[in-house]
């Protein structure tokens, strides 16, 4: 699940000419997501613990609060098992957390895969 999320990442990434529109609201709200699924990214900025990994902490946390989802039930223990972190951030911005939590759902439906 969580490779197939970051296939269709890059999919929606090039789908959508990511490059010559950053500045668009989709494209700016994916920059956690893109942490999300870069252990590497995660593991770096962790150590810095800032407000960039403390809302991707929070995404890992809503994944895991919505188990009733299939989709978010397995993602929520494939980032247990990779060793992310899940706490809940008020300070982030609730608009924008669901506005990604639909577009991880897509991503994990296969919406972007071919």
């Amino acid at each position: 699940m969580y490779r197939l999320l970051k296939e269709n990442l890059d999919n929606y990434k090039r789908i959508n000419n990511y490059e010559d529109n950053k500045d668009e609201y989709r494209m700016r709200i994916i920059k956690d997501i893109e942490i999300l699924v870069d252990k590497q990214k995660y593991e770096k900025l962790k150590k810095l613990n800032n407000e960039e990994i403390k809302r991707v902490e929070n995404l890992v946390y809503e994944i895991g609060q919505r188990k009733a989802n299939h989709k978010f039930n397995l993602l929520a223990y494939e980032f247990w098992g990779y060793g992310y972190e899940s706490y809940r951030f008020d300070k982030a911005n609730k608009e924008e957390t669901n506005e990604q939590l639909k577009l991880i759902e897509m991503f994990a439906k296969n919406v972007y895969w071919f």
